[in-house]
């Protein structure tokens, strides 16, 4: 199972870096998961280094798309308690975790972990068809040098409608974000 979020590592200086991410796990995420960043991605290299992170389970899709287009000034992070690291404070829970194995022999690296500490830091209150279809744009957004532009344009329609039905004044503000970086990336 995959289940979507972002992760936060330590950059170079000690400061946050933050990437939405879907790590794959069997049964509960405080058993450990599996990370499966690209080659060259900051993520990688920011794991391959410290060898710790933070994981996040969120509610706020404005979040996700923040994190995607690199706006981190704008999230509020609070030290980590197990590890020197981040914690999204707007995240619903934080799974705090260290590297046991990195395989970079593939396209994608494969990085086991473990986790180490875990926090709930507000109730979840749930995701409507905008939020998914938000996370949905910042996978295409993610993936605009391996989708044709084609794809990535004929994706987006479905994806509007959903957040123009179902979405509040966070998913519109976080879909006008996602899709202003993407339309300057494919341009």
């Amino acid at each position: 199972m995959i289940l979507e979020g972002i992760v936060s590592t330590l950059d170079e200086r000690g400061g946050a870096h933050l990437s939405p991410m879907g790590p794959e796990c069997q049964g509960s995420l405080e058993q450990g998961f599996l990370l499966k960043p690209f080659k060259g991605s900051k993520t990688l290299e920011n794991l391959s280094r410290a060898g710790i992170g933070v994981f996040h389970l969120l509610d706020d899709s404005l979040l996700l798309a923040k994190a995607a287009v690199g706006q981190r000034e704008t999230i509020n992070v609070i030290p980590a308690r197990m590890i020197q690291g981040w914690i999204i404070s707007g995240a619903c829970k934080a799974f705090e975790f260290e590297v046991d194995h990195i395989d970079t022999s593939q396209v994608r690296a494969t990085i086991r972990c473990r986790v180490v500490g875990t926090h709930n830091l507000y109730p979840f209150g749930g995701w409507n068809r905008a939020q998914f279809a938000i996370l949905e744009l910042a996978i295409l957004n993610s993936r605009v040098e391996i989708l044709a532009k084609e794809e990535i344009q004929q994706a987006i329609g479905p994806l509007a409608l959903l957040v123009q039905k179902t979405g509040g004044p966070r998913e519109k503000e976080a879909w006008d974000l996602l899709v202003n970086h993407l339309t300057r990336r494919l341009a």
